[in-house]
């Protein structure tokens, strides 16, 4: 150790007043002495701990890119043929169905005879979408995406949905 520096002495007395021990460490499957571990030596495992760390950071950087890639809006449209609707509600999974992703936004036409009601992502709060209305609605900015519409009619109505989704 460096006899000018007086750390490295402070360091050694406090761990052994507080009856620290350091580990021994293992280098090429030798142990080595802490105490004879030069600085060298000390930066260089440093170093080998830096870059496996580093290595862990590159497999985090990428899965996250993945999943924002899949969160991207890609500026594809999913049509959806007109969807009978009626008193019985009805799921569309857009996750575990085609297109596999969240819509960003969707257009929707009601071609009626009756008044249908829409929940996005959950049936609490259900959109009330008359004959022959038609809505836009985004997520642009909102925390999730559309994943799940919900679609009924009141007892013994029915409706013809026309529905654009973009993701």
């Amino acid at each position: 150790m460096n006899s000018d520096n007086p750390l490295p002495q402070l360091i050694k007395g406090n761990m052994e007043a507080l009856k620290i021990q350091i580990p021994l460490i293992e280098v090429n499957g030798e142990t080595v002495d802490p105490d004879a571990v030069t600085s060298s030596r000390m930066q260089m495992l440093q170093f080998s701990m830096l870059a496996a760390l580093n290595g862990q950071m590159v497999k985090m950087n990428k899965l996250l890119q993945e999943q924002r890639d899949k969160e991207t809006f890609q500026g594809k449209i999913d049509p959806r043929t007109p969807i009978s609707v009626t008193d019985q509600m009805q799921e569309i999974n857009l996750i575990n169905e085609w297109p596999y992703t969240g819509w960003v936004g969707f257009f929707c036409v009601n071609d009626g005879p009756d008044t249908l009601y829409l929940g996005i992502n959950n049936t609490h709060e259900l959109i009330e979408i008359r004959s022959a209305e038609t809505r836009t609605i985004s997520h642009q900015y909102a925390d999730k995406r559309i994943e799940k519409l919900y679609l009924n009619c009141a007892s013994g109505e029915t409706a013809s949905l026309r529905i654009e989704g973009q993701y």
